[in-house]
């Protein structure tokens, strides 16, 4: 595969899964959740503007919870199902590692193969699973996709100048992962809706 063409398949093809992304989370909040798209980005701007700000979905985390609970979500899935996804659901860095891989192999002039394409897929996964909610994590992890399929280390250098941009752009994804799960799962489970946030306050104070 030549260099010319292993940019325009390989580069859109990471694209187009972020496009597909957005639709589906937009997708689920109207027909899983019932919620009216705007509703729910106005419930989420708060956990969303500090994932922005600070590029850390730890910082964002305790917010991130309360406007879940705000939204609908029970305290129980929302207790489980957030923290979980602040460590695991890095779907925005994912879709980060794809995209910078094939465009080291660009720059370097690096032919990639359809198994590597894939390679680059599932270590972008397996990395962002592992990768940690503070900031520029995410470039850390990298260097093992780039040394996975034999990318040069020394492309993290044309990545590092712009990555505090992306890396607000991936965070804001990821928190909202996180947030949407916890309302799907909620509403699956015909709970979503049925705790008020102030139902926990009552409760401690009869405690």
């Amino acid at each position: 595969m030549s260099t010319k063409k292993n940019f325009w398949i390989g580069l859109p093809m990471q694209m187009m899964y972020g496009l597909v992304l957005g639709v589906i989370v937009g997708t689920m909040v109207s027909s899983e959740i019932g919620m009216k798209i705007s509703d729910y980005l106005k419930g989420a701007f708060e956990p969303w503007l500090i994932a922005f700000t600070t590029c850390s979905s730890a910082a964002a985390l305790a917010v991130n919870l309360e406007a879940s609970r705000k939204m609908g979500a029970s305290k129980a899935i929302a207790s489980f199902a957030i923290p979980l996804g602040n460590t695991i659901n890095m779907n925005g860095t994912s879709i980060y590692m794809g995209v910078t891989a094939v465009f080291a192999a660009e720059v370097f002039g690096i032919d990639l193969t359809l198994a590597q394409q894939f390679q680059i897929v599932l270590m972008g996964v397996l990395a962002a699973v592992g990768t940690a909610g503070v900031p520029g994590a995410g470039l850390i992890m990298t260097t093992l996709v780039f040394t996975e399929v034999g990318i040069p280390l020394e492309a993290v250098a044309l990545i590092a100048g712009i990555d505090r941009i992306l890396d607000m752009i991936r965070t804001s994804v990821n928190v909202l992962g996180d947030s949407l799960t916890a309302l799907v799962v909620s509403k699956s489970e015909g709970v979503l809706g049925t705790e008020l946030m102030d139902q926990d306050t009552v409760v401690k104070e009869q405690l």
